[in-house]
């Protein structure tokens, strides 16, 4: 019997997302909305109505529409923002694309969305001229700062505003926004989000004990998206940090007392590294929603100690961006419990199952199968791209590829990635549960194990660790707990590999694939 998540809220139902964000603004006009540490200022929810309605009558006058999409290549900033919400209520799509690749890459992203607009910061424009040369139909470059041949910011805050309403003409069928995934298990995709999903994202992660949220996400995350609808509908100020470093983000904590934070584990664990970490006062935050990967029980213990004096106050929580938060931790829980361990109860408007690998047969509590998701929040479709049936399934299941279980009380536990699984000889080996073990060390700070090839066996489970400074712990005693804790087959026959760091993407998952070239070649 497949699981069900609370129902989706009856008076979200049918509701703009966009309308509803519009009138968020008008309502709360008289409070903070943004704090910015690098400059000091203040913006208020009335400030930023009056940017985002003049941009959005701007945008109208460039041919701007429902579904019209509009890319941007830019950081966090009062701007960015602002003009986020500005394309929303032109009814236009925006599509945050990731910086942090290279132009050509960049180019691979636009020939997929499209956009009639760029919006870019100033550092980035060169890239974004690079992607679009010879593109094929016209783009028109606006500009953070002023550059001589292309339209700024600043010029988007002329408009009359007087006689604007948002208007959203179908709903149902709107688009707000398109993310392109990490691209972890394969080439990104551009994933097409709902205006229904947008509405709900509000019922995730309590904010009841904060008032400020600190924002790191990129704009090109759906974490950005959630943290900034849920952050207007419930009437919070938002914090931007002056560096997204562990110390730097440290400081503006300590500074500016946010009181939620969503973030994935690596500037927390980097946080745990640093010898002057006592010097900064971490207790204005009340939450932390954690995503973007996995966090083991291990390090979520690590964290609370080091870096909130023993306070639990980590939410975990899972989904993707085809399909939005699948589970989540609706309160903090007893560090003792198996509940834990988990990545929470089904969310709204979610319906869950697990199936066998190999017969695709329904499987029962306790059982690890691959998690199959049917969800209110589920994508519209990829962009130029057929959805395939290893995906979605006749009956309308979606097939994370993940693998995991349930427990009695209907709490969720990821177990590992299907294509990250491991054959010894046939046995399939998840990573996750060797890293769990490695975890279990004290010395251990961050550990992720690969299948090394080998022409006989297949694979030999191989880790890549990073250790505490100063550190004496060795290879052969890494091996050694391993070999205590598993079966023969699962034992870490190629090795232990101590690494000063860890290659991850721009969502904070490692990527697998680099370490793979380093223990294959």
């Amino acid at each position: 019997m497949p699981l069900a998540g609370p129902p989706v809220p009856s008076h979200l139902v049918g509701q703009s997302f966009v309308k509803c964000a519009f009138d968020k603004l008008k309502e709360y006009r008289k409070s903070v909305f943004l704090i910015d540490e690098s400059t000091n200022k203040q913006y208020t929810y009335e400030n930023v109505l009056q940017m985002s309605t003049s941009i959005a009558v701007k945008l109208q006058k460039l041919g701007i529409r429902e579904n019209v999409v509009v890319s941007s290549l830019i950081d966090n900033n009062v701007e960015a923002i602002s003009f986020q919400l500005g394309l929303w209520f032109s009814g236009g799509t925006s599509n945050p694309v990731n910086h942090f690749q290279t132009s050509a890459e960049v180019r691979a992203n636009i020939m997929i969305s499209r956009p009639a607009i760029i919006f870019c910061g100033n550092q980035y424009l060169s890239m974004v001229e690079e992607s679009i040369k010879n593109i094929g139909w016209d783009i028109t470059i606006i500009t953070k700062h002023k550059e001589p041949q292309y339209l700024s910011f600043d010029e988007l805050l002329n408009e009359d505003v007087s006689k604007f309403s948002v208007t959203i003409d179908d709903p149902a069928n709107h688009i707000p926004v398109v993310l392109f995934t990490s691209g972890t298990t394969g080439v990104p995709k551009a994933v097409k989000i709902k205006d229904s999903t947008m509405i709900v994202f509000p019922t995730a992660a309590s904010l009841d004990k904060s008032t400020r949220t600190l924002l790191t996400s990129p704009m090109f995350w759906v974490s950005n998206c959630f943290v900034i609808t849920k952050t207007i509908f419930c009437n919070k100020t938002f914090i931007l940090p002056t560096q997204t470093d562990a110390e730097g983000l440290l400081k503006c904590i300590d500074k500016l007392k946010p009181g939620f934070w969503f973030t994935s584990s690596s500037p927390l664990l980097e946080m745990c590294l640093l010898p002057n970490l006592h010097e900064y006062d971490t207790s204005s935050i009340k939450y932390i929603f954690m995503g973007g990967s996995f966090t083991s029980t291990d390090h979520k213990h690590l964290i609370c100690k080091k870096v909130f004096n023993n306070r639990n106050i980590l939410l975990s929580g899972y989904g993707s961006t085809e399909v939005g938060i699948v589970s989540q931790n609706f309160k903090e829980l007893p560090v003792n419990t198996r509940m834990y361990e988990g990545v929470g109860q089904i969310s709204h408007g979610v319906t869950l199952k697990i199936v066998d690998l190999t017969s695709g047969k329904e499987l029962g509590p306790g059982e690890d199968g691959e998690i199959c998701v049917k969800s209110h929040c589920f994508m519209a479709g990829y962009m130029n791209k057929d959805l395939e049936n290893t995906e979605l399934d006749s009956e309308g299941w979606w097939h994370m590829g993940d693998i995991g279980h349930y427990d009695e009380s209907g709490y969720l536990y990821f177990t590992s990635r299907l294509k990250e699984i491991m054959k010894f000889r046939g046995v399939q080996i998840a990573p996750a549960e060797l890293e769990k073990i490695l975890y279990k060390h004290p010395d251990v700070i961050e550990a992720c194990v690969v299948g090394m090839q080998h022409d006989i066996d297949g694979e030999w489970p191989t880790a890549f660790v990073i250790k505490q400074s100063n550190s004496s712990l060795t290879e052969k005693e890494l091996c050694k707990l391993v070999e205590e804790n598993v079966a023969d087959s699962k034992r870490l026959r190629g090795g232990v590999h101590f690494v000063s760091s860890l290659p991850k993407n721009a969502v904070g998952k490692v990527v697998r694939k680099e370490l793979l070239k380093s223990c294959n070649t």
